[in-house]
């Protein structure tokens, strides 16, 4: 009797300490007697047809949510500049961004869809789905964690007393939460669905349904995605080869825009949108409209949109693509980057592309005239978010690695990220310092990677740098890392972005040493003159009595407000038991004649 009494006693403590206060079997069935009365008819449902407006990306639009049961989904979100589709067929899904790209649902953009399809869809009320976990109950509320058939986790909040949803939390496409909240129900056709939706998110968003029609059908082509037309001049079976710009080890490209002068525009493959400088876009007669933000690893705070209609790489021609305007200014001053915009992912995702920039060319190829060498790597190319990456092999660890060709390191992790912090764990040698590319002045710690292989081709010796992004920098919550243009110099980068695959040609640099700025010497061009921003504690300038503020007047025998900036870091990477020659004017006029040794272990 006493064991018995006990057991009950320690079971009830086990329930009070987990906030269990209801059974998984007792939540579902509240929840579909919440849902409708009638519960044969949420056993029999075959079609949901929800439509309305949305106010989301400071415009209003059009929304649409189809369902047909039990694996067809679809959400469309329709605007005056670009429309935007997600689709679930069976096991299959694709998205239509607002670019135009279409593209099959990597692993970021899956987990969304599934959310949506499992919640909006009212997968939940199939009687096979696992029962939900991790149940709790207060203020009002009981919480719950649900998973689709996928295995993708949402966490529902439900109302106590009516066991409706109120919200709904999982990780959206970018690899950052969303929380979906239930403003409001709806009776249709006997049931109860909801009426006004607010997206939480980095792009908040409200969704008002005025219309809704339960088993009544829906056309097919909602769950299709048409083929774009094409987007440029370039020949069926053509291609063409253009010249790029190394600046920081980072590719620029010339462009024109309707009749006007020569652009530079910086190619970034991690970036799944293009970028216009927002002066540049009223310089030439645009008005951008709306907002947006997004999580990059640079500082370009709030965007707006606009259709360029024509934009010329030498003879080739793309028309009427969407731009994002915003200002470039930021992003750019410390490494004083001749850019007036950045060609994402999205701009060539009809193409297969060629980047080399040992040779400093960029070609620019149609899929069905690239043909690629037997000889050459493969590596799967993946766009989740419309984002490139390739799988490599991290340590004989597997992982999807961004193509970040807006950094000049080789390879990045942001440092809150599960594989950094693992890098760290490891004890090895580091070293401080900050990053360097676009995303400037970021501090950073510099540590040998060890193995990295891409499509079974083994880079030497790379190094990571694991970066502290502020919480201005959303993406630095992000787990993916990337490959910097360091590595891709490496290769002649062919990139077939409609088959999802890359090619990877080694150059002579595959078996280079990795350097850095061992010195921990940061400067920036001020007034024309080579000026010291930076320090780092510990190393070789700081140790020589080096402080910000100080001019540069000679580096390796160059004067300082002669040397193009952009040889500046290349001057400071230097191997291990090599130095750096310098003549440094403090601020009282001194001058001192330096030599910084690299005495780092790597």
């Amino acid at each position: 009797m006493k064991r018995t009494v006990f057991f009950v006693w320690l079971l009830s403590v086990s329930l009070l300490s987990t906030g269990l206060a209801i059974t998984p079997q007792e939540l579902i069935q509240k929840n579909r007697q919440a849902l409708s009365s009638n519960q044969e008819s949420l056993f029999n449902l075959s079609t949901i047809r929800m439509v309305g407006q949305i106010e989301k990306y400071g415009l209003q639009g059009n929304v649409g949510i189809f369902v047909a049961l039990p694996e067809r989904f679809s959400m469309v979100h329709e605007f005056s500049l670009f429309s935007e589709k997600w689709v679930a067929r069976d096991k299959e899904a694709e998205i239509l961004d607002m670019t135009g790209w279409r593209r099959a649902a990597a692993r970021g953009d899956l987990f969304h869809l599934r959310a949506l399809q499992f919640i909006l869809g009212l997968q939940y009320l199939n009687p096979d789905m696992a029962p939900p976990t991790d149940i709790r109950e207060a203020d009002g509320e009981v919480s719950a964690t649900l998973l689709t058939t996928e295995g993708v986790p949402i966490r529902v909040v439900y109302d106590a007393a009516k066991f409706l949803l109120r919200s709904f939390a999982f990780t959206g496409a970018d690899g950052l939460g969303v929380v979906m909240r239930i403003e409001s129900y709806r009776q249709w056709d006997g049931g109860q669905l909801p009426g006004r939706l607010r997206e939480e998110s980095l792009n908040p968003a409200t969704y008002t349904f005025t219309q809704c029609e339960v088993n009544r059908g829906v056309d097919g082509s909602f769950f299709n995605i048409p083929l774009s037309p094409a987007d440029s001049n370039l020949p069926d079976r053509g291609s063409v080869r253009l010249p790029v710009q190394r600046y920081f080890g980072l590719p620029l490209i010339k462009c024109w825009i309707g009749n006007s002068p020569a652009l530079t525009f910086l190619i970034d493959t991690a970036l799944p949108f293009s970028i216009i400088d927002r002066s540049i876009a009223s310089q030439l007669g645009f008005t951008p409209q709306g907002r947006r933000t997004a999580a990059t690893r640079y500082p370009l705070g709030d965007m707006a949109f606009l259709r360029l209609p024509a934009v010329l790489l030498r003879e080739v021609e793309y028309r009427n693509k969407l731009f994002l305007a915003a200002n470039m200014i930021p992003a750019s001053t410390n490494i004083q980057l001749p850019v007036h915009g950045i060609l994402g992912a999205d701009f060539f995702h009809q193409n297969v592309v060629n980047l080399d920039m040992a040779t400093e060319t960029f070609r620019i190829s149609s899929a069905r005239g690239f043909s690629p060498e037997q000889q050459w790597a493969r590596v799967p190319l993946l766009t989740s978010g419309g984002t490139l990456a390739m799988i490599a092999t991290l340590n004989g660890v597997e992982t999807a690695m961004e193509l970040a060709t807006s950094y000049s390191e080789s390879v990045g992790f942001s440092a809150s990220s599960e594989l950094a912090r693992g890098l760290i764990r490891r004890q090895g040698p580091s070293a401080a310092g900050f990053s360097v590319g676009l995303g400037f002045g970021l501090p950073e710690t510099i540590v040998p990677l060890g193995s990295l292989s891409l499509g079974g081709l083994s880079v030497g010796n790379p190094l990571a740098h694991l970066i502290e992004f502020s919480e201005d920098f959303p993406s630095g919550r992000r787990q993916a890392g990337w490959l910097g243009s360091g590595l891709l110099r490496r290769f002649s980068v062919h990139l077939d972005i409609p088959g999802q695959m890359a090619y990877l040609e080694p150059t002579a640099a595959l078996r280079e040493t990795d350097t850095f700025n061992a010195a921990g010497l940061y400067p920036v061009k001020s007034g024309g003159k080579l000026v010291v921003q930076r320090v780092v504690a510990g190393l070789p300038a700081a140790n020589a009595g080096i402080e910000p503020g100080d001019v540069i007047t000679q580096l390796m025998g160059y004067p300082g407000e002669q040397i193009l900036f952009d040889r500046v870091y290349g001057f400071l990477n230097v191997p291990p038991g090599q130095s750096i020659a310098l003549q440094i004017q403090k601020g009282d006029g001194t001058v001192l004649d330096l030599q910084l040794r690299n005495e780092s272990a790597f």
